[in-house]
């Protein structure tokens, strides 16, 4: 059923995932200069002193955006396949190591820029690096409760 308490966390794991495209992963601010570098799930900008955008690079950091679309995207397949426990299950541990590939990969992606750009000064993680660590603990969350009701059906089988 689509009441569920493991949809609720399946769908705030799907918002979480679409949540990250709006939001900055990584910044560094040039106090000199009065640059400032931004990396987003999509791409990574570079602003001057008076906020316009100088330069934009999309690839490597457009694969955080497939990432997270993939990992909500097979959130809100999970939330509809509700009779079919056994392939939640799958999809539910087939999306966590989705997921820790996008936080991987955005550490990776952050500390590669870190050591190029400003090595001196150091760079802060924003909300899109927090975003996915909710959605991870969410997925195991109902992860976890649908092997609870895996467990329920079984045993009501046992008893029939």
């Amino acid at each position: 059923m689509l009441q569920r308490i493991q949809s609720i966390f399946l769908f705030i794991l799907a918002v979480t995932m679409v949540t990250m495209f709006h939001y900055p992963v990584w910044t560094k601010i040039d106090a000199t200069e009065g640059y400032v570098y931004t990396m987003y799930v999509t791409h990574f900008e570079q602003f001057n002193g008076e906020g316009e955008i100088v330069n934009t690079v999309l690839y490597p950091y457009v694969l955080m955006g497939v990432l997270a679309g993939i990992s909500a995207g097979i959130a809100l397949c999970e939330i509809f396949l509700y009779r079919h426990r056994q392939i939640q299950i799958k999809l539910g541990a087939f999306n966590s190591l989705i997921i820790a590939a996008l936080i991987g990969l955005a550490l990776y992606l952050s500390t590669q820029d870190e050591k190029v750009i400003l090595p001196n000064e150091k760079g802060t993680y924003k909300l899109g690096f927090i975003l996915p660590a909710i959605a991870i603990i969410c997925n195991v969350i109902a992860d976890r409760l649908i092997k609870r009701d895996e467990k329920l059906v079984q045993s009501v089988n046992r008893m029939r």
